[in-house]
């Protein structure tokens, strides 16, 4: 996957690549998994918006 999804629809989890959107409309690409528990995974992003 070269540019990664908008995930809009709540019936998965986000995954490396993808895109999401933050309450504010703010992009963000996911990079990598930094940990991950029983409530479920923190991921290092990079804001799309800044660019």
């Amino acid at each position: 996957m070269d540019r990664g999804q908008i995930t809009s629809d709540n019936d998965r989890l986000p995954s490396i690549d993808d895109i999401v959107l933050s309450a504010r409309n703010k992009a963000y690409k996911l990079i990598s998994v930094i940990g991950e528990g029983g409530y479920g995974s923190v991921f290092l992003a990079r804001c799309e918006n800044d660019k």
